[in-house]
This record gives C-alpha cells, structure tokens and sequence, in this order.
C-alpha cells in the first residue's frame, strides 16, 4: 500500500496523485498543517502494513529498493533495515556512507553519531506496539530520530550495502 498524507501542501501534489489510478494508492488532506512529526503520526494511523518506510516528496527510491531491504528481515531480531543512498541537487551526487555503517544492537553508536537517512529508512510496525507511540507529535526536526532511537532498543538495524534512495538538498528543506 502507498499511503499520501497531504499535510496542506501549497504544491501539486494532490494534483500528481490523483494522476495514479491504483487502488493500493491511497490519499489523506491533513485537516490543517502541522510540523513533521503530528503529520507522520496522523498518517500512521491508516497503515495496515506490516513494513513501513517514508518517502517525502522531494526524495527518491530506486526500484528495487524496498525489494532488496525486506530481505533483510529474514533475522527475527532485525526490526531496522537501511541503505546507503546519496544527497543530492542539480549539480552533484554525495554518498551518504563512505563506510559501512554500524550494524546489529546499535542503541549506543546511533546516540554518539546518528547516522540513519529517514529516505532510506524501513521498519517493522509490529515493533512499535512494544512502544509507547509512533512518530512523537511534539516534534517536528527530530521524530524519526527519536522513533529509530527507540526502536534500537528493541531491535536489530541490518545495513544493505547498495544505494537504493536519494536525499534532494534545496533551498526549502528544512
């Protein structure tokens, strides 16, 4: 399933969306805008999935990305996968991770050093009913963080060495 949270964005995403006629699809208007991490919580609400992962709309997976990180889950203990993936802009292309990441029970290294691309981010849903919630309303910069923070706690995070997203850096992220 592909769940779109439109958080009353001013663009033509509605637009683009409805171009899509695939029942897998599935569109939500935020009923007013809110930071990033309300916005994501809002939507968790209607997975039904048991994988998630979050694609904004300036950013981009490759097509094979979810395919080759869900085998990753093949470790009972794994409830994080990432990839390598690049930052990118009209003018040039920066790998993420110049060297593999730290793998496994990695609660200690991510609070010395976070390293986890949101882009490339996939995870158990499974595992946030041991959490107290999912993305944290209260913020907007730092949910993802907070939520890999705690899932670290409860699980393994597998690397795939490939580079399947990309990250857009432009004058409107934040």
């Amino acid at each position: 399933e592909l769940v779109f949270w439109d958080n009353k964005s001013l663009d033509n995403s509605a637009k683009i969306f409805n171009s899509y006629s695939e029942k897998r699809f599935k569109y939500y208007l935020a009923p007013n805008h809110t930071g990033l991490g309300a916005a994501r919580n809002r939507a968790f609400k209607h997975l039904k999935g048991e994988y998630i992962a979050v694609l904004d709309v300036d950013d981009i997976w490759l097509p094979t990305k979810l395919e080759k990180q869900i085998k990753h889950f093949t470790d009972k203990e794994v409830g994080i996968v990432i990839s390598n993936a690049y930052f990118f802009n009209k003018k040039k292309k920066v790998l993420i991770y110049k060297k593999k990441p730290f793998e496994g029970w990695v609660f200690d290294q991510l609070l010395e050093n976070y390293y986890v691309c949101l882009v490339t981010l996939l995870f158990k849903k499974s595992l946030i009913k041991k959490l107290k919630n999912n993305f944290d309303p209260e913020f907007d910069f730092i949910a993802d963080f907070d939520l890999v923070l705690r899932l670290s706690k409860i699980s393994k995070l597998s690397y795939c060495n490939e580079v399947l997203a990309g990250w857009r850096a432009h004058g409107n992220n934040d």
